[in-house]
């Protein structure tokens, strides 16, 4: 339920970000009338920047330019036609008819993005001072050597003091914390350190619903029901056990919550590409790949460089994947493209001397068996103009059992630096 009170506190401090924005907005009797109003002021503040009174932080002068070319492009029609919303349209309304049923839809994240460069294109960002000028601008040789090298201390002790609030990963007491996990889980499983270390035992065992993974992490409300609604909704969705080892058990917390994010689909997320079943190449296909595909399983976007898509799935599925949309299921049984497209591929390649780099991706193709995965490296090595393949692989992270021996010799054989 929206809180009509918050909002409307959150729509003055928009307005007391740049009143003249506000009093343009009100007085125009007209959406384009307001978008008149608005262009001819963002020349006016250009204009300003060139002025020899105009005395402000140089830093500060880039980013009011840089703010006003953003909301040009905001402001501008044939970004509206292309994305199919207006921004305008909603902030003439919060200016001419508050009460207007259409700006109870507004969120406040909007509000505040809105309101931030509402303030940058008047110059008020708080980004930068005239105060904080370096003073090795005002000298030169030595002495602003010196005075430069003491400023680039300050700036290191500053990104190290931010730094410090992120972990790696490599921390002693978090790799305790994994090992401890991985035990808790073998234990749930009754798997054997032979077993997890097999990487065919984590594919076999990977975790494919709410109930499953509950047992061993906690989940939030909404990730029960994220989970539930895309196994409802036949959306692929799974994590190998290697994975979750890697999750904190407690529920989602700092040191865990951008491992959760790569898997766990957001319910909104999945909400909505239930909405685009059926329609998911239109809706989805935001890299605009059915139209840089001149033949299956190929996709090219640059002069030299191409993609091959041999194995269209993978042991789970990373929400930021521009192809995730494309995959039928986890480890999906078909998943290998026949022998023959994948050699019209190969040789569509070989027909075109321009591509020097292949991305060998899908899908994961370090889940093919070893045998596969070293024919399409060998057909693809035969080809002479080709220099560089590069193997698209989260096997690193979700499933590091892979690199065994064998596929370590098929790696080396075909690695020529």
């Amino acid at each position: 339920m929206i809180d009509r009170k918050k909002l409307n506190r959150k729509i003055k401090q928009l307005w007391a970000a740049n009143k003249q924005i506000h009093r343009i907005l009100h007085k125009s009797t007209s959406m384009e009338k307001a978008r008149s109003g608005l262009y001819e002021y963002l020349w006016s503040k250009e204009q300003e920047l060139f002025q020899a009174r105009f005395t402000i932080h140089p830093l500060q002068k880039v980013n009011i330019r840089e703010c006003i070319r953003v909301f040009k492009n905001i402001l501008a029609p044939r970004n509206e036609v292309l994305t199919g919303y207006s921004v305008l349209l909603h902030l003439w309304r919060m200016a001419k008819m508050p009460r207007h049923k259409d700006i109870l839809a507004v969120s406040p994240g909007f509000i505040e993005e809105m309101r931030h460069l509402f303030g940058a294109v008047s110059g008020i960002s708080h980004m930068h001072s005239l105060k904080k000028i370096p003073r090795f601008l005002k000298y030169s040789g030595r002495k602003a050597a010196r005075l430069r090298s003491n400023d680039l201390d300050r700036i290191y002790r500053h990104c190290e003091r931010f730094m410090k609030r992120y972990h790696s990963g490599l921390e002693p007491d978090i790799i305790e914390k994994r090992i401890n996990n991985k035990k808790r889980i073998m234990g749930v499983m009754r798997a054997s350190e032979t077993q997890w270390a097999d990487w065919s035992w984590q594919l076999k065992h990977i975790i494919r619903d709410e109930v499953t993974l509950g047992k061993l992490i906690e989940l939030t409300r909404d990730e029960k029901s994220a989970i539930r609604t895309a196994k409802v909704g036949r959306l692929p969705f799974g994590i190998t056990p290697h994975y979750v080892s890697l999750m904190d058990q407690s529920g989602m917390s700092r040191t865990d919550h951008a491992i959760r994010a790569q898997v766990i689909p957001p319910l909104s997320y999945v909400e909505q590409m239930m909405e685009y079943q059926g329609d998911q190449i239109k809706q989805a296909d935001f890299m605009l790949e059915a139209d840089t595909s001149p033949v299956d399983l190929i996709t090219r976007r640059y002069p030299m460089v191409t993609i091959i898509k041999p194995y269209n799935t993978c042991p789970q599925i990373c929400q930021y994947c521009q192809r995730n949309w494309e995959i039928d299921d986890v480890m999906a049984e078909h998943a290998l493209a026949p022998s023959y497209r994948i050699g019209y591929a190969v040789g569509w390649i070989r027909k075109h001397p321009a591509i020097k780099e292949v991305l060998l991706t899908g899908g994961d193709p370090l889940t093919l068996n070893t045998e596969d995965f070293e024919k399409i490296l060998s057909d693809l090595s035969s080809i002479p103009h080709l220099e560089r393949i590069r193997i698209c692989t989260r096997t690193l992270v979700t499933l590091p059992q892979r690199f065994t021996s064998q596929l370590l010799r098929v790696l080396h054989t075909y690695h020529k630096p």
